[in-house]
């Protein structure tokens, strides 16, 4: 989309922006990294990029910290339950993130 100068409009946002809203709705507010959202998503796209669940981990991490050795709050790298991830729950995020997309496009062209 064109502005008055002629110059583009460029939004800058994530599809996890979005997806991420259903935190504390549908998902765990601790959900994050390799969690149920981020899981399921890929496994209702891309189920052959999946090998295992892997396991659920809800780190106690600080507010804020300066540390040299982060892997000790999520050494798998998992910050949620991806036990509980499905394709089924992938698709519906997925259908989500798309429809808020198309209404923010469309009140943007206004």
């Amino acid at each position: 989309h064109m502005n008055q100068e002629n110059r583009p409009r460029i939004m800058v946002c994530s599809d996890y922006d979005f997806a991420f809203d259903l935190k504390g709705i549908e998902f765990d507010e601790r959900d994050s990294h390799a969690g149920t959202i981020e899981t399921s998503r890929v496994m209702a796209i891309r189920p052959d990029l999946m090998k295992g669940k892997g396991t659920r981990n809800y780190p106690d991490l600080p507010r804020f910290e300066i540390t040299p050795d982060p892997e000790r709050y999520f050494p798998s790298g998992v910050m949620g339950d991806p036990t509980i991830a499905a394709a089924k729950k992938g698709q519906k995020i997925n259908e989500y993130v798309i429809e808020q997309i198309v209404k923010l496009v469309k009140e943007l062209e206004q």
